[in-house]
């Protein structure tokens, strides 16, 4: 009971406020994609803030709004999260680690999809543009929500919900890359997460490789972590040096366009793949750039920490879930401030603003008095059960 706690609890608080403020990023990037489509494809004649957003489309400045990398972030994170959570549980506790996970991520899809359904249900016209043709009945609602979302990345009710299968899927065969350390040493498991990183390599639209990533870096810090510490004391203004340029490269690589095809100084790095194959690529490396930077900065491991990183960080989650669909119903905003005002710019600042601080409130709500309460009922439960089981299955 006491090691189960232990390994719920098991929170790296930077990592944290990194993916709290993923979230907002892909928030941004879903809005101004629609709204200022410019920023993502880089073509001058959708411009709306006088060539800008343009601009933004290719250069490092436009990072916060590049949210395919914020993505890559986040699945690169799951990696490192749960190979670390693995690496610190015992094997007795792998299996109920995994069940009371799918239920963590299976309600608040349920509760979304519920709520979609009601929606689609009492005026269709409200999801105009986001539903598709095929069957949105009751049934078809909780089929999704409970497994083919999980396991397809079902787009059917949320078109953010295509990575959700990288995430359910990929975080369980990371963890059982790490649970291999229980029976080989480190070094042999960090080999086998590589192996599984670099065979992933020949389809780079697949988002796995970045997860299995993920898993070994955290592996190989089981290992590894005391020759960086050697170089860290004997050489520190070099090390700190070091990873303040790596940090900055996390962000230009960052930045890398996923919209469109760079001619600024990027085109030095083009590389002869598919479009998306490319960008897949850098993303993943600045990921994993970006993770070691700030682990090896406690300036930034400070800013990560603050209390609105952390805040955001646990709502993060139902904030994915639930970002699409507030701003689908609150469209009636912009339409009705862009009539009286006829100024594009002021109108979508009041429909962001608007549409923002409502799923930030929604999302608190939720998790504070829905999902978190339901986690912790699944954890004491479960937990029960399993102290129940082990102790019947010792007095046999």
């Amino acid at each position: 009971m006491e090691q189960s706690k232990k390994i719920e609890s098991s929170h790296i608080l930077w990592i944290d406020g990194i993916k709290g403020l993923s979230c907002i990023f892909i928030f941004l990037h879903h809005f101004f994609i629609v709204l200022f489509p410019a920023t993502y494809y880089g073509t001058t004649k959708e411009s709306h803030l006088f060539g800008i957003d343009t601009f933004l489309s290719t250069s490092p400045l436009g990072i916060f709004l590049n949210g395919n990398f914020f993505v890559f972030l986040y699945l690169f994170i799951s990696g490192y999260v749960i190979t670390y959570q693995t690496l610190r549980m015992r094997p007795a506790d792998f299996g109920v680690f995994h069940f009371k996970r799918y239920l963590k991520l299976t309600l608040p899809l349920l509760v979304y999809c519920f709520i979609f359904f009601i929606i689609n249900k009492l005026d269709k016209d409200l999801l105009s543009g986001v539903t598709q043709n095929g069957n949105y009945s009751l049934f078809m609602t909780i089929k999704t929500s409970l497994y083919k979302i999980l396991y397809f990345g079902d787009t059917r009710y949320a078109g953010h919900f295509w990575m959700m299968n990288y995430i359910f899927l990929g975080g369980i065969f990371a963890s059982v890359i790490a649970a291999t350390t229980w029976a080989i040493n480190a070094q042999k498991s960090f080999i086998i997460a590589m192996f599984f990183t670099g065979l992933l390599f020949i389809n780079l639209t697949l988002c796995y490789p970045t997860l299995f990533l993920g898993c070994a870096y955290c592996i190989f810090q089981r290992f590894g972590s005391s020759r960086i510490e050697f170089i860290k004391c004997n050489r520190p203004r070099i090390y700190n040096f070091a990873f303040w340029i790596i940090f900055i490269l996390s962000i230009i690589l960052g930045a890398y366009p996923s919209g469109c095809m760079p001619d600024n100084f990027y085109r030095f790095i083009n590389i002869p793949l598919k479009p998306e194959e490319s960008y897949h690529f850098y993303h993943m490396i600045a990921s994993f750039m970006l993770i070691a930077a700030v682990m090896n900065l406690p300036r930034l491991q400070r800013f990560f920490e603050s209390k609105v990183c952390i805040k955001l960080a646990k709502i993060s989650y139902t904030f994915y879930i639930f970002h699409g669909l507030t701003p689908i119903l609150l469209k009636s905003i912009f339409t009705e401030c862009n009539n009286r005002t006829n100024n594009y710019i002021l109108s979508t600042s009041i429909y962001l603003l608007v549409s923002l601080s409502v799923t930030i409130i929604i999302s608190y709500f939720l998790t504070k008095y829905v999902f978190s309460p339901f986690g912790a009922f699944v954890n004491k439960k479960v937990n029960s059960f399993k102290d129940e089981f082990l102790c019947e299955s010792q007095e046999k």
